[in-house]
């Protein structure tokens, strides 16, 4: 994928390309900014597909059109002005992606959870005949990008309309903002700078563990909300649980949830990437497998002890998950202990997820909770990033 990009500064100007993984996608934080800005200049209008009725939606051909010139403008402290001045440069990189690079784009867009395809939500390829919407995960993106632009994105009329012209509103992704679900949390894990791959540690697996199994379990049968935003709220409380026979009630989940869960809620942007933080989990033995779902096609994730796993008693040389749609795994005693179950209480006036957040700080897990009102305190570098995670959370779920 290597798109021409011009980039502009408030002093100087130069060409460069967008670096990418070994992998080919590109790092973590241009991904982000370059699906942030394409989301706000997106049309999501009302569509049909097959006698049915898709609201806040795009297709194909719009996404292309957008792709093909797409200019990110972000706010960011000038060379002269330390970040605490508030003085900020305006920093613009303009992209042109070729019809097959933004095709694959978008599919990486819909693999990191960030767009949907409406028309058949387990599809994974972009393809003309569908219709796609943004995700809770994707809206969280976009706001979070909006903060750091000083707000300003929210009030550029830069988006399209349906026939490709020009609009003249604000973008349309404030409106869907205000009708479907918002991920109010996502927990950040710390990538390398030179690679890109998520950084891993203990206390890294145990923060990530500690978001997917929630405050307390989280079982899908008492799921009673039936519009979109509560059954979102339940879900994103912790993996769902199930039952299985002969196990302790409340500690078994499937492993597609697992992975779906946390690329839903967490910056995880792959399977391969869920499934290896899954791996190390079994590796620290906080879960356990119970069936494994030994069928063709499963697929296995193997995870190595890393430097830090002296201090952890339950840790093992290895660890294995195993993706399957019969994979079954349980929560041990270990994990029970790690994600706080059974003797917690409850913190009156904020929702499950933002206690959930307010729990693993209190335990020790080192979580660096941020504001959209402050993005400049969004750390920067690995020794600000306190141990390997942080978390963006909405206004409206910030703690008094």
């Amino acid at each position: 994928m290597a798109p021409t990009v011009v980039k502009t500064g408030a002093a100087s100007s130069r060409k460069g390309v967008l670096k990418v993984t070994k992998a080919g996608r590109p790092f973590l934080r241009s991904l982000l900014n370059i699906y942030a800005t394409f989301a706000l200049a997106l049309p999501l209008h009302t569509t049909y597909r097959w006698f049915t009725k898709y609201n806040n939606a795009f297709v194909f051909d719009e996404a292309m059109r957008i792709l093909a010139d797409l200019k990110v403008s972000q706010r960011l402290p000038g060379p002269q002005a330390p970040a605490e001045s508030g003085v900020a440069a305006a920093k613009t990189v303009a992209y042109s992606f070729a019809p097959d690079a933004a095709r694959r784009l978008c599919e990486l867009f819909m693999a990191a959870r960030l767009v949907e395809a409406v028309t058949d939500p387990q599809s994974r390829t972009f393809v003309r005949s569908s219709v796609y919407t943004l995700t809770p995960k994707g809206l969280h993106v976009v706001e979070q990008f909006a903060a750091r632009s000083g707000g300003e994105s929210f009030s550029v009329k830069h988006n399209f309309t349906a026939d490709g012209s020009k609009g003249s509103g604000e973008p349309a992704v404030v409106r869907l903002l205000a009708v479907q679900p918002v991920c109010t949390t996502l927990l950040h894990l710390v990538r390398r700078w030179d690679d890109d791959e998520v950084v891993i540690s203990a206390t890294v697996v145990r923060a990530a563990f500690r978001q997917l199994a929630g405050r307390t379990s989280n079982r899908a049968s008492q799921a009673s909300s039936t519009d979109a935003v509560g059954k979102y709220n339940q879900y994103s409380a912790g993996v769902p649980l199930v039952d299985s026979a002969g196990t302790t009630p409340d500690v078994c989940f499937k492993a597609p949830d697992a992975v779906n869960w946390l690329l839903d809620l967490t910056s995880l942007l792959s399977v391969d990437e869920a499934g290896n933080m899954l791996a190390h989990c079994v590796r620290l033995g906080l879960v356990e497998v119970i069936r494994n779902g030994r069928r063709r096609g499963a697929k296995v994730y193997t995870a190595q002890g890393v430097g830090d796993d002296d201090t952890d008693s339950a840790a093992q040389v290895s660890g294995e998950f195993r993706l399957s749609a019969t994979a079954v795994y349980r929560v041990t005693e270990e994990g029970r202990r790690a994600a706080g179950w059974g003797n917690l209480t409850h913190i009156p006036g904020q929702s499950e997820t933002c206690a959930a957040n307010f729990i693993s700080k209190k335990s020790g897990i080192p979580l660096l909770a941020s504001s959209y009102s402050t993005p400049s305190a969004l750390p920067h570098s690995d020794e600000e990033r306190h141990g390997g995670v942080y978390v963006t959370r909405r206004e409206t779920c910030m703690d008094s």
